[in-house]
């Protein structure tokens, strides 16, 4: 059996910015649900969600999923004890829900008003997420795979990161070592 250690935590959603906030509030019994604001709700049947409220968010030159995982990923690298040395031969796995949902909407509704943004093409995709957190970590890049894993792409459920410092690259990316 492989083992696997978390060396560092960072949190964002609906319930806090960081750790300590997200587990205060989930042991008040605070939802986070309340009235969107970030999305036009105009007719949708709810106008409430779960919806991320930080103002602090880094990168704005990156779609919004990157700019939420850049923040957890920055705490989460802080509380690792990680340096930056360590950061060149740690790959970047990421598990995502959708990758670049601002962008999207920004892309189809200029569509439809006659608009082309063509940046934000690039910026769609679920993987550009963790790859664009490996970069701007210093990272080695993005891993596919832990150990026997295989890689998942989840339709609709929870996100999560993981820095693996054991990795290895070849001519199909960078993979996680079994064990680290």
């Amino acid at each position: 059996m492989n083992r696997y250690a978390i060396t560092g935590l960072g949190l964002i959603c609906a319930v806090g910015n960081d750790v300590e906030t997200c587990w205060k509030n989930a042991c008040e019994g605070n939802t986070g649900i309340r009235e969107v604001t970030g999305v036009s709700t105009e007719g949708c049947v709810s106008h409430v969600g779960a919806e991320v409220r930080c103002e602090t968010l880094p990168s704005p030159e990156y779609d919004r999923s990157v700019r939420l995982c850049l923040k957890a990923s920055q705490e989460a690298l802080a509380d690792s004890g990680l340096s930056a040395s360590d950061l060149q031969e740690t790959g970047v796995i990421l598990g995502s829900c959708v990758g670049g949902a601002a962008s999207i909407d920004h892309y189809y509704t200029g569509r439809l008003q006659g608009e082309e943004h063509r940046e934000d093409i690039l910026k769609m995709s679920a993987s550009s997420i963790a790859c664009n957190v490996a970069h701007v970590l210093g990272a080695a890049g993005e891993t596919a795979k832990v150990g026997e894993i295989p890689v998942i792409v989840m339709a609709d459920g929870p996100a999560g990161l993981r820095l693996s410092q054991k990795c290895f690259r070849d001519e199909n990316g960078i993979h996680s070592l079994g064990s680290t």
